[in-house]
């Protein structure tokens, strides 16, 4: 809904996402790197007074470089979006999405011994 494929119509843009939670979507999916906040400053627009119980939002921080600020990405992303997580729902994405199952085995030779021993 940026510009990045070409002009965008604010409205429209709007009137889309509106038209899709009414239809029964209830992923948003964006990313920092389509242009840089317009897409999450959009979906604050477009959410206002909305309900979204079921309603989830994926912000992707592009692929982690050497002097990437991934974390302050994130927090703009967020505040971009007026969201504010609770415990609560830090929990419920930990229920949902269990840690390991993003991080996988990254350490799995350390973990069987095979890094560190002389």
């Amino acid at each position: 809904m940026s510009d990045l494929y070409g002009a965008a119509d604010r409205n429209e843009s709007i009137a889309t996402i509106h038209e899709a939670l009414e239809k029964g979507i209830t992923v948003l999916d964006t990313g920092d790197f389509y242009e840089t906040g317009h897409n999450e400053l959009l979906l604050r627009v477009a959410l206002q007074g909305k309900k979204l119980e079921n309603a989830f939002i994926a912000v992707k921080t592009g692929v982690l470089m050497i002097g990437a600020r991934k974390r302050s990405q994130l927090q703009d992303a967020f505040g971009a979006l007026n969201l504010k997580l609770t415990e609560a729902d830090l929990a419920r994405i930990e229920e949902a999405v269990p840690a390991e199952s993003v991080i996988g085995t990254r350490y799995a030779a350390e973990q069987m011994g095979m890094l560190g021993v002389e």
